[in-house]
């Protein structure tokens, strides 16, 4: 009777396993060829695709070769033995094994000649752990472009969990150099990189600036032979936070971005030092890329997103820290030099500032301040007549009361109250410059009503003059109401 133990006494038994191997393998070397030739022929051709990591994916994990060599060995195994009667079922189970294996293996290389690729470019990056392969792979994988249809977002948001991961991993381990390798591979590449990958995925954006803040602490409580690294690779995330941003404000209609600064800001309460840093990069940025904005009902809705704390009124700019940095920003390196350096007959964009960086002054008021202040004078004609006859290139436009059924009662009280707030501002933004003291503001109200006969009635000479008195006045009594 026929049996699996008479087969195998026979000599038919081996010649089949024989057989069966050389067919398995006649199988697998076609592919391998054909595969790895495709491949090796993009990474020839510097293709914008997953060569790089293909050939990785390939290697260690569709044809496993380092295995395969075993598996191999396994299904040959028992040809060596076969003599030994009481070993065959010993022997054979080690073929099985082996066969089990390999049968594995063309499984994997149907799946990815089917298209099934992600997975196994996913499952390779989680178990990479190699630096030399680590800095190898993940350039391939930033080059392919969102735009250009390499990778969906879901695929896109898998591999920045995974490289989000392998930094901490990396960060955690010490591994400075490979983590500015990979930085700098994301920060080459950020350009192929989805708006919501960057920003609408908040939390992708904050796990970047978290990365930040822990370097930047660590680089600060560093030994010396530590800080070269930890400074190179602060300054790759200071590169991408700001790519970010940049892209944020460019290109988003109702980007969480504001929020995600916000928030991380909130988070770092206890440095300070770091907010300043971060924040003061943020404002040059910010007033650099809205000028660039042509569309003003994007620029509207950046400022409606924009954090109320942030913008500078006499509550905030005592209370948050980020409104008192905007403010030395845009005093220092925005508004003096359009002040004193523009040649324009009129900067729309400085009123638009204005009108929404400072939510509570007269904007018309807030001009002639900022232009007494820093508008240089022909010392000839002193700063209060160099002040009327210069040209006011911006506050000229003011602020509109909105309301139903609204008297003109109510729209004086409130133009009334905006005046105030304007005045106690600027007492309390230039209080240790004494240009607003007592005796300075009784001076310049003096010399005003002298000058009433110097300009036509409905000169803009005049109405300069007019506003100018109307500021000084108004701030004199603020500084009189506290005496």
């Amino acid at each position: 009777m026929f049996s699996l133990n008479s087969l195998k006494d026979s000599g038919i038994f081996p010649a089949l396993l024989w057989n069966i191997n050389i067919a398995i393998l006649t199988i697998l070397i076609p592919f391998a060829i054909a595969i790895l030739g495709d491949i090796l022929d993009k990474k020839r051709h510097k293709k914008a695709d997953f060569a790089e990591l293909d050939l990785h994916v390939i290697l260690d994990g569709v044809f496993q070769f380092k295995e395969l060599l075993v598996l191999v060995v396994l299904i040959y195994f028992p040809f060596l033995f076969w003599q030994y009667p009481d070993a065959k079922m010993f022997i054979f189970s080690y073929w099985v094994i082996g066969m089990l294996g390999v049968i594995k293996i063309i499984l994997n290389i149907y799946n990815w000649v089917k298209g099934n690729v992600f997975n196994f470019r996913f499952q390779y990056l989680k178990k990479c752990t190699s630096c030399k392969d680590l800095t190898s792979v993940w350039p391939s994988v930033w080059r392919v472009s969102y735009s250009e249809g390499g990778m969906d977002s879901r695929s896109e948001k898998v591999f920045f969990d995974i490289f989000s991961e392998t930094i901490d991993k990396l960060l955690k381990k010490k591994h400075f150099s490979t983590v500015v390798i990979l930085l700098d591979s994301f920060l080459s590449f950020i350009d192929n990189r989805s708006i919501e990958l960057l920003v609408v995925e908040e939390n992708n954006f904050l796990k970047i600036m978290q990365w930040h803040f822990k370097i930047w602490c660590e680089k600060k409580e560093s030994k010396e032979e530590k800080r070269l690294d930890l400074g190179k690779i602060l300054n790759k995330l200071t590169f991408i936070i700001k790519k970010i941003e940049e892209r944020a404000l460019q290109e988003g209609e109702d980007w969480p971005f504001f929020e995600s600064l916000k928030t991380h800001i909130q988070s770092t309460k206890g440095k300070p030092k770091y907010i300043e840093d971060l924040l003061s990069r943020f404002c040059s940025l910010f007033f650099t890329i809205m000028e660039t904005i042509k569309s003003p009902m994007r620029r509207e809705d950046i400022w409606n997103s924009f954090p109320d704390e942030w913008k500078i009124t006499k509550d905030n700019y005592k209370r948050y820290l980020e409104s008192r940095i905007f403010w030395r920003y845009f005093i220092i390196k925005w508004v003096r030099p359009r002040i004193q350096y523009s040649k324009k007959d009129y900067d729309e964009f400085l009123d638009e500032v204005i009108k929404n960086l400072f939510p509570e002054v007269e904007p018309m008021s807030w001009a002639g301040i900022l232009l007494f202040i820093y508008s240089p004078y022909v010392s000839k004609k002193g700063r209060i007549r160099s002040i009327i006859e210069k040209k006011w290139h911006f506050g000229r436009i003011g602020r509109i009361y909105i309301g139903t059924g609204v008297s003109s009662k109510d729209a004086e009280k409130w133009l009334s109250e905006q005046s105030k707030k304007t005045y106690e501002l600027a007492l309390l933004l230039f209080k240790d410059t004494g240009v607003f003291a007592k005796e300075n503001l009784e001076k310049y109200i003096k010399e005003l009503k002298c000058l009433e006969s110097n300009y036509n009635k409905d000169s803009t000479e005049e109405k300069h003059r007019l506003e100018l008195l109307k500021i000084f006045e108004g701030i004199l009594k603020c500084v009189e109401e506290k005496e």
